[in-house]
């Protein structure tokens, strides 16, 4: 037996230690939703349909949020939560989440309107009036630069969405 003979005998096929699927990545969008634990996010294709998107068919910041969900979701499969059976990933628990939905230009909310960040200052005002009987009512006011409202949906502590002129909602983040 030759040298060449030899090594030729022992040459292993090169092959490609992960091989890449040729599944064309579906265009989705994550949904924000909300229950009575809070708000969370689903992802979603076009037609607003639930799907399982795998990380790996995507880049850059669509990537880093599936990724970020997939991880999360994992997490959840070895814990027993009573209050989270369905294993949802909810933003007040996985708020950094937030910023990487809004660079992303895909979060919607279960209409399809797209969330952009609000512009400003914003603060939350407390108002609160005896109605005389020894009854106390409240409201919670949002107020912006633009507009004083008490139509907002709190996300976690520090962002709350506000009906925004269509077909804009705005996310307001206080500091």
């Amino acid at each position: 037996m030759t040298a060449n003979h030899l090594f030729e005998a022992l040459k292993k096929d090169r092959q490609p230690l992960h091989t890449a699927s040729v599944a064309k990545a579906e265009a989705v969008v994550f949904c924000l939703l909300f229950d009575e634990q809070g708000a969370y996010i689903e992802v979603r294709n076009e037609k607003g349909q639930p799907v399982e998107a795998d990380y790996l068919h995507y880049n850059g910041v669509v990537r880093s949020i599936l990724k970020s969900i997939h991880g999360i979701s994992q997490r959840g499969d070895f814990l027993v939560d009573w209050e989270n059976p369905g294993n949802k990933v909810y933003l007040h628990e996985n708020d950094f989440l937030i910023d990487l939905l809004l660079q992303s230009k895909l979060w919607v909310d279960e209409a399809g309107v797209t969330m952009e960040p609000a512009t400003g200052k914003a603060s939350l005002k407390l108002l609160m009036k005896s109605n005389g009987d020894k009854k106390i009512s409240s409201v919670i006011q949002l107020v912006t630069d633009d507009d004083i409202t008490t139509d907002f949906e709190f996300i976690n502590e520090t962002h709350v969405i506000s009906s925004g002129t269509f077909p804009i909602r705005n996310i307001i983040t206080f500091f």
